[in-house]
């Protein structure tokens, strides 16, 4: 029966049904055989016992209910029971006994509880964690390449959402125009920071409900959400005049930094590969003429 219980709420109902169902026969059969104070005893510890293991309760309150339980058991008992001093102290050592099993029994559960719910913590930071290597790029800790593959059925329904209206969702490909000419200059560890500071960039540059990628070496992907096509290009030619307007600040220097932007609308035939194929060729485009410009591809 345990294996088709769900979870841990299924399995306390179904712990209480079978307490209260104990809890009754036993007192039925303390009815029946009320003269045998031992039976009367033995019914009790079962049901401290049963309390103990329900997990109804937490430790302290298990501890105040069948303490409380066992000393009216234990009354009972002495005043309506004609019982030597001996029986009396075998009844008492039985119900302190119980309680101090139940107590041990109760605590060891709760800290095995508590353990295995660190532990689910652990396992389930961890796993974040693991999302997060998978789809964040470790040097600018943005999304990656991989998280827009996972991403796309999102584009593509709110592309459906816009449709009949001027809105539409752009993908512009960013590519640093001379990176190369920068590493050979500068050195790879100030190429990286030129792509950290090139990605901060353009993260605080859109709007919130905009979307940029890290694609790879030095190309980034941009998503314009609900943009007509005027205003993608605007937007993108506002981050060109950006760049040229403002040098990349390092940590002990600063760069001038340009970039070509190739821009595709997402189109209901469109795939992932097909979209941002077309993105690239734009970009292409822009690199053949010039560099520092923004070409568009239908």
């Amino acid at each position: 029966m345990l294996r088709h219980l769900k979870n841990v709420a299924s399995f306390r109902v179904v712990t209480f049904i079978l307490t209260a169902f104990i809890f009754a026969n036993l007192q039925g059969m303390v009815l029946i055989y009320k003269d045998d104070y031992f039976l009367h005893a033995l019914f009790d510890i079962i049901i401290v016992i049963a309390i103990y293991f329900s997990t109804l309760f937490n430790v302290l309150l298990s501890i105040f209910l069948c303490s409380l339980y066992s000393l009216t058991g234990f009354l009972i008992i002495y005043v309506s029971k004609d019982i030597d001093a001996y029986s009396l102290f075998i009844v008492g050592m039985g119900y302190l006994a119980t309680n101090l099993t139940g107590v041990i029994i109760s605590i060891h559960e709760h800290t095995l509880k508590r353990r295995f719910y660190y532990r689910k913590e652990c396992l389930q930071n961890f796993a974040a964690d693991m999302k997060n290597m998978a789809f964040q790029d470790p040097l600018t800790k943005i999304n990656n390449r991989r998280a827009f593959y996972e991403s796309f059925v999102t584009y593509q329904r709110m592309a459906n959402r816009f449709r009949g209206s001027d809105s539409d969702v752009y993908f512009v490909l960013a590519d640093i125009d001379y990176f190369k000419k920068i590493n050979d200059e500068y050195g790879h560890d100030v190429g990286d920071q030129v792509l950290v500071c090139f990605a901060h960039f353009l993260k605080n540059s859109i709007h919130s409900t905009d979307q940029v990628y890290r694609f790879g070496g030095e190309e980034f992907l941009l998503i314009f959400e609900g943009y007509c096509y005027q205003s993608a290009i605007q937007r993108t030619e506002e981050l060109i005049k950006a760049l040229n307007e403002k040098p990349l600040k390092l940590d002990d220097l600063s760069i001038a930094v340009t970039a070509s932007f190739g821009l595709a609308v997402l189109k209901d035939s469109d795939t992932d590969i097909s979209v941002v194929s077309r993105a690239d060729k734009a970009l292409y485009q822009a690199k053949r003429s010039g560099r520092n410009r923004l070409c568009t591809m239908e």
